[in-house]
């Protein structure tokens, strides 16, 4: 996570380009560059309503296996628990 924010790594854009652009503001690393949740909860709102064929289905990318995350931290918790049990000594 750190070194996709150091590298400044973009996500898979959405096929809609309007919504891509709408994702790429949210996903803005300068905060003031954001836009806030009610102008996100209005452009969805009006994205939907001039693409009814748009869904979550079509515009979302695939998200990787939720349990390569769960891996990792299994794996840094056994580290510090490792780490404590040789303080501890």
């Amino acid at each position: 996570k750190e070194r996709f924010y150091e590298k400044k790594g973009k996500l898979p854009e959405p096929s809609c380009k309007e919504l891509a652009d709408l994702n790429s503001q949210c996903h803005s690393y300068e905060a003031n560059q954001r836009p806030s949740f009610r102008t996100i909860l209005r452009e969805l709102t009006m994205l939907q309503q001039q693409n009814p064929d748009i869904s979550c289905e079509n515009s979302v990318p695939s998200v990787s296996d939720p349990t390569i995350f769960q891996k990792r931290y299994l794996k840094k918790v056994r580290d510090l628990g490792e780490v404590m049990s040789v303080c501890m000594r």
